[in-house]
Protein backbone atom coordinates (compact mmCIF):
# COMPACT_ATOMS: atom_id res chain seq x y z
CA UNK A 1 0.00 0.00 0.00
CA UNK A 2 3.01 2.60 1.27
CA UNK A 3 4.22 1.59 -2.20
CA UNK A 4 1.29 2.46 -4.77
CA UNK A 5 0.98 5.64 -2.50
CA UNK A 6 4.94 6.27 -3.26
CA UNK A 7 4.55 6.20 -6.70
CA UNK A 8 1.32 8.83 -6.98
CA UNK A 9 2.61 12.09 -7.56
CA UNK A 10 1.11 15.57 -7.44
CA UNK A 11 1.77 17.67 -9.79
CA UNK A 12 1.80 21.14 -8.31
CA UNK A 13 2.39 24.27 -10.45
CA UNK A 14 2.73 27.87 -8.44
CA UNK A 15 0.48 30.09 -9.63
CA UNK A 16 3.12 33.14 -9.48
CA UNK A 17 5.12 31.59 -12.04
CA UNK A 18 2.97 30.99 -14.46
CA UNK A 19 0.57 34.07 -14.37
CA UNK A 20 3.65 36.40 -14.39
CA UNK A 21 2.93 40.16 -16.38
CA UNK A 22 6.38 40.44 -17.18
CA UNK A 23 6.22 38.92 -20.59
CA UNK A 24 2.98 41.24 -21.79
CA UNK A 25 4.18 44.29 -20.27
CA UNK A 26 7.19 43.30 -22.59
CA UNK A 27 5.51 42.98 -25.52
CA UNK A 28 3.13 45.86 -24.96
CA UNK A 29 5.70 48.24 -24.59
CA UNK A 30 5.55 48.77 -20.86
CA UNK A 31 3.03 49.87 -17.98
CA UNK A 32 0.10 51.47 -19.17
CA UNK A 33 -1.89 51.19 -15.79
CA UNK A 34 -3.08 54.09 -14.06
CA UNK A 35 -1.90 56.35 -16.79
CA UNK A 36 -3.49 58.95 -17.28
CA UNK A 37 -2.44 62.04 -19.11
CA UNK A 38 -3.46 65.82 -17.44
CA UNK A 39 -4.14 67.37 -20.26
CA UNK A 40 -6.27 64.66 -21.85
CA UNK A 41 -9.99 65.81 -23.08
CA UNK A 42 -11.36 61.95 -22.34
CA UNK A 43 -14.00 62.10 -20.86
CA UNK A 44 -13.05 59.11 -18.39
CA UNK A 45 -10.20 60.34 -17.89
CA UNK A 46 -11.38 64.20 -16.79
CA UNK A 47 -13.64 62.07 -14.48
CA UNK A 48 -10.84 60.66 -12.70
CA UNK A 49 -8.22 63.08 -12.80
CA UNK A 50 -10.96 65.64 -10.88
CA UNK A 51 -12.11 62.70 -8.41
CA UNK A 52 -8.13 62.06 -7.46
CA UNK A 53 -7.79 65.64 -6.90
CA UNK A 54 -11.45 65.60 -4.71
CA UNK A 55 -10.00 62.61 -3.09
CA UNK A 56 -6.15 64.04 -2.27
CA UNK A 57 -7.71 67.57 -1.22
CA UNK A 58 -10.36 66.05 1.05
CA UNK A 59 -7.71 63.74 2.86
CA UNK A 60 -6.74 65.68 6.10
CA UNK A 61 -8.04 65.97 9.41
CA UNK A 62 -9.17 69.40 9.01
CA UNK A 63 -11.59 68.75 6.53
CA UNK A 64 -13.16 65.71 8.62
CA UNK A 65 -12.69 67.91 11.42
CA UNK A 66 -15.23 70.41 8.67
CA UNK A 67 -17.93 68.07 7.95
CA UNK A 68 -18.05 66.80 11.15
CA UNK A 69 -18.70 70.07 12.76
CA UNK A 70 -21.47 70.88 9.59
CA UNK A 71 -23.22 67.60 9.77
CA UNK A 72 -23.51 66.72 13.40
CA UNK A 73 -25.71 70.07 13.80
CA UNK A 74 -28.03 67.77 11.99
CA UNK A 75 -29.94 71.24 10.94
CA UNK A 76 -29.92 70.15 6.68
CA UNK A 77 -33.66 68.97 7.04
CA UNK A 78 -36.75 68.02 9.40
CA UNK A 79 -38.79 65.26 8.45
CA UNK A 80 -40.57 61.98 10.50
CA UNK A 81 -38.66 59.06 10.79
CA UNK A 82 -40.93 57.61 8.11
CA UNK A 83 -40.08 60.28 5.40
CA UNK A 84 -36.35 60.44 6.62
CA UNK A 85 -36.56 56.56 5.34
CA UNK A 86 -38.17 57.25 2.50
CA UNK A 87 -35.38 59.97 1.97
CA UNK A 88 -32.76 57.20 2.65
CA UNK A 89 -34.23 55.33 0.13
CA UNK A 90 -33.25 57.72 -2.76
CA UNK A 91 -30.47 57.64 -4.73
CA UNK A 92 -28.09 60.63 -4.40
CA UNK A 93 -27.55 63.36 -6.83
CA UNK A 94 -24.44 64.50 -7.81
CA UNK A 95 -23.12 67.77 -7.45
Amino acid sequence: MADAAAEKKVLMIDPSLVFRPEEAVKKSGGWKFRNFDETSEDPHQVTVRNTYMKMHTNQCVDYVKRKHKEWEQFNKFEATIMEALEKAQQPCRRE
